[in-house]
């Protein structure tokens, strides 16, 4: 059985071995990708997932794209025959191969839980991603066939289909309770109908009243001065004796000195 392009064999006819034959196909991990290029947050190892990431995206911003090493002559997404789309009319040449019009279906499936059942894309945005491809590897063959060109080249071939750039649908705000009256907003019924907690019958105590003191600052200035000092060190003694307080007994000096300035208005006094 022939494999290859025409005459490859002529001259040698040692079959390769799986090892030999192996190297000469690209990378699998560069073959088909998807990547992420918008709405990522975060990525997580993942043994059962083939690309071994979990991603973490922001469902208002996601945004990836799909790549192959191969250029399509079709878009697919999912099973569907209704959903394949010719993007290269006549299909693809492979030059080293001498094989013109071969057909390369990219295929693409988003899906939630069961993979055979790809999710309705109808809000998504699935457009054709292009990139210049190796005129060596997939222009035309020559004619007559030759595996050596005539001279070396870097030519290559613009606007191959190679894949999706794919766009989740923004998410849509949730069932509204519309405008809500202001009316409505003023008042916040009990339910069931209590009674308030205070009785508007009880008279009001007047006991315990503070009432404004014009001269209530000077008696704050006085109440630090140093016969005060002495009750308040012979007090602080007797609790940190018993040990019932810890803290420390600092001077009062300060606040005493600046108390006209400390408040803006006389503290109020109980009558």
């Amino acid at each position: 059985m022939a494999f290859g392009s025409d005459g490859a064999g002529a001259q040698n006819q040692t079959p390769l071995g799986w090892k030999d034959f192996e190297t000469l196909l690209p990378d699998a991990s560069t073959i088909c990708r998807i990547t992420p290029s918008g709405g990522l947050y975060k990525t997580f190892d993942d043994s059962t997932n083939c690309s071994g990431k979990l991603w973490i995206v922001r469902a208002k911003e996601f945004s990836c794209s799909t790549q192959s090493a191969i250029p399509a002559s079709h878009l697919q997404y999912g099973d569907g025959e209704g959903n394949l789309i010719e993007v290269s009319a006549g299909g693809i040449n492979i030059r080293p191969m001498n094989l013109s019009g071969v057909a390369s279906t990219h295929a693409l499936k988003i899906y939630q839980g069961d993979a055979n059942n790809p999710i309705e894309v109808t809000n998504w945005t699935l457009a054709t991603s292009l990139q210049n491809v190796p005129e060596s590897l997939w222009g035309s063959p020559p004619s007559p066939f030759t595996q050596t060109p005539g001279q070396p080249t870097a030519n290559v071939i613009g606007g191959k289909a190679i894949g999706y750039s794919v766009a989740a649908p923004r998410p849509e705000p949730g069932v509204s309770r519309g405008v809500i009256s202001l009316s409505v907003l003023l008042e916040d019924e009990i339910i069931p109908a209590g009674q308030a907690p205070l009785s508007t019958a009880v008279a009001p105590s007047p006991d315990y009243v503070p009432a404004v003191n014009q001269e209530s600052v000077g008696l704050i200035q006085k109440i630090m001065d140093s016969a005060t000092h002495e009750s308040r060190d012979s007090l602080f003694t007797v609790l940190s004796g018993a040990s019932l307080f810890a803290g420390l007994n600092g001077s009062l000096s300060q606040l005493a000195a600046k108390a006209a300035h400390i408040y803006s208005d006389s503290p109020m006094l109980e009558t």
